[in-house]
């Protein structure tokens, strides 16, 4: 899958409601990144949290025969990373994960390794989930 809009910086596509969906995220992501100025500085965060996200919307936020929509720029001071899904009832939950759940983790990643990160409704359905990483 190619990217639908895309410059050095940033590129926008449409994911699939798929598993293969976050691999596609991290692909495109490692790509931008190359080219990047500085871009290297980004790798290991954004794609742990654009599999977080991207997973998030496929398996909680995008109903069947629907997409995701990933936008993603980079500049020397940030990476930022949206995800659009059709689903705008319910944001993101951070929750506490026992020790035998299986899931549950991703949005105590996302905190973790976000500078800044929130959620807001669309226009028209659905719901934006962003986050903002900044070099270390």
């Amino acid at each position: 899958m190619s990217p639908c809009n895309s410059s050095p910086s940033s590129f926008s596509a449409w994911l699939p409601r798929s598993r293969r969906s976050p691999g596609e995220a991290r692909r495109l992501l490692e790509r931008l990144l190359a080219n990047a100025p500085g871009g290297e500085r980004f790798i290991d965060a954004g794609q742990l949290l654009i599999s977080e996200l991207v997973t998030n919307a496929v398996v909680h936020g995008t109903p069947m025969g629907r997409r995701v929509q990933l936008v993603v720029s980079v500049d020397r001071r940030r990476l930022r990373i949206e995800v659009h899904d059709a689903r705008g009832e319910r944001g993101p939950v951070i929750r506490a994960a026992s020790g035998e759940d299986e899931s549950g983790r991703g949005m105590m990643i996302v905190k973790s390794l976000a500078q800044r990160w929130g959620c807001c409704s669309r226009e028209g359905v659905g719901k934006m989930v962003w986050v903002e990483v900044e070099p270390g």
